[in-house]
């Protein structure tokens, strides 16, 4: 009886671990190139940096309590993403729904944490631009610890930076750098900023994918795969209209001898007879 309950549940975790394939590799999505299919898996398979725990070190930890050895978990606190994050630079921060005890007697309520944010300006280096933006506190940090705007932006992962407004920035980022075309005046300022960023410099390709979403990056490549859609046939219909009402405008009895054989023609021969 115990062997077949343990049967049981090892095959209820075999049906836990299949997987559903991930969404690009399927159809249409798989067809889409590797630079884009790097950037889609930076920004939401991998893991991002703890912001609102530590983590603990190690597999165990001593329980003073018991006297025991306790496994060591580490859980990310979930978190709340609201549309309106996309247009904010938060450093990682997000909303946070919890529960707030205030007496011990008490039914306990739910409670959502929100991030101190604040209007505050960014320097960019590269773009040699100066953007208005909203930020937190962990964001200000995070740029004096990177010693720069660019710099954090361009170590951190699209993980880490979260909002579209932050990918966005990095996108415009990497493809100056790879365009090259910042700084035309001054060829010394120029020449020191690639030197100083040379280490992030990624090929035009792969730059032009960073940052794009789903939905843009489908676009674009349907839109690089058919460079010249076909015409449907009402628009040509339209235009042929359009030109024979414009000759017979100017000259009404000009179309009397170039209309035959045409598809007007044909038209109103069958109305006719109907």
């Amino acid at each position: 009886m115990v062997f077949l309950t343990v049967a049981r549940f090892a095959k209820s975790l075999q049906l836990l671990k299949a997987r559903i394939p991930p969404m690009l590799e399927r159809e249409p999505y798989k067809n889409l190139p590797a630079a884009y299919h790097k950037f889609y898996a930076e920004w939401k398979f991998n893991e991002p940096s703890p912001v609102n725990y530590r983590p603990e070190e190690g597999r165990y930890r001593y329980n003073p309590e018991t006297g025991k050895a306790d496994r060591v978990i580490n859980l990310p606190i979930p978190t709340i993403w609201t549309p309106e994050l996309d247009n904010m630079l938060l450093g990682g921060e997000a909303i946070i729904k919890g529960y707030m005890q205030k007496k011990e007697n008490k039914r306990r309520v739910p409670r959502w944490w929100i991030p101190d944010i604040f209007k505050t300006v960014v320097y960019s280096e590269i773009l040699d631009k100066y953007m208005s933006v909203i930020a937190t506190r962990k964001l200000i940090e995070l740029v004096h610890h990177h010693q720069g705007f660019d710099n954090y932006i361009l170590k951190s992962p699209a993980c880490d930076l979260r909002s579209n407004l932050a990918i966005k920035i990095k996108r415009q980022i990497l493809l100056a750098l790879a365009k090259q075309d910042f700084y035309p005046e001054d060829p010394a300022k120029k020449a020191a900023i690639l030197e100083k960023y040379k280490d992030y410099t990624v090929p035009l390709d792969e730059a032009e994918w960073y940052g794009l979403t789903m939905r843009e990056a489908m676009i674009k490549n349907h839109l690089s795969n058919n460079q010249e859609e076909p015409v449907p046939l009402k628009n040509q219909y339209r235009m042929e209209l359009i030109e024979y009402l414009k000759e017979q405008r100017d000259n009404p009895d000009a179309h009397k001898s170039s209309d035959e054989g045409s598809w007007l023609k044909q038209l109103k021969t069958k109305v006719s007879f109907t």
